[in-house]
């Protein structure tokens, strides 16, 4: 699975989660895509 489809999936994933008001579990997804492109940019950056 590519990087944007799993994007895609994530993020409708925090919208149903959000729309169920399941506050908790929608901040683990944006935890996720946060530590996601954090690690990308570090990666990037470190050679």
């Amino acid at each position: 699975m590519g990087k944007f489809a799993l994007y895609r999936q994530m993020i409708g994933r925090l919208d149903e989660a959000i729309e169920g008001r399941h506050f908790f579990e929608a901040s683990w997804y944006v935890y996720a895509l946060l530590e996601d492109r954090l690690i990308s940019l570090l990666s990037a950056n470190s050679g």
